[in-house]
């Protein structure tokens, strides 16, 4: 393949953005929405507080599983092969980079939602807050960055060096 330079600030932007839409917008304002419910005293639970502690931890430990678990899916994606052909390359690997990106911020944000679960079945603002900040750390693991960018164009030059392409079904 002939050496041509990728512009890695192309190829992170939009991921960027839609990682600071999904997973720093979203649970905002689901986190705002908790406020208002339970300052308007609206929710009320539903649960009894055995039941309920039992679901905070299984919901816990599923908010922990899922973090790390987006974790080993993101190098799976970004580490298969994206590029379709060798002529549209640049393309292919901003199409791919997005997609993965946002399969990986999807599983981040499904934290704060399980958050939002936890409070309609009898929880409180502040349980909400905790899962939000896992949900944001979560983030700060999963986002690209410059150098991981990096790695993924050199794998995606190997891979159609060795004339490994991302094969779609049909």
């Amino acid at each position: 393949m002939e050496e041509s330079k990728i512009d890695v600030n192309r190829l992170l932007i939009r991921p960027l953005y839609f990682g600071l839409l999904l997973n720093i917008l979203v649970p905002i304002a689901l986190l705002a929405i908790v406020y208002f419910l339970e300052k308007k005293a609206v929710m009320s639970g539903t649960l009894d507080p055995e039941t309920y502690n039992v679901i905070f931890w299984i919901l816990c430990v599923v908010a922990i599983a899922d973090g790390v678990l987006t974790f080993v899916i993101k190098q799976k994606l970004f580490f298969a092969p994206m590029i379709k052909t060798e002529k549209t390359f640049e393309d292919d690997l901003i199409q791919g980079f997005l997609r993965n990106s946002i399969v990986c911020y999807a599983m981040v944000m499904a934290i704060a939602v399980y958050g939002f679960v936890l409070f309609i079945l009898g929880g409180n603002f502040e349980t909400m807050v905790l899962f939000v900040l896992i949900s944001m750390i979560a983030y700060q693991f999963i986002r690209p960055r410059f150098g991981f960018a990096e790695k993924v164009i050199d794998a995606q030059k190997k891979y159609v060096g060795e004339g490994r392409f991302l094969t779609g079904k049909k």
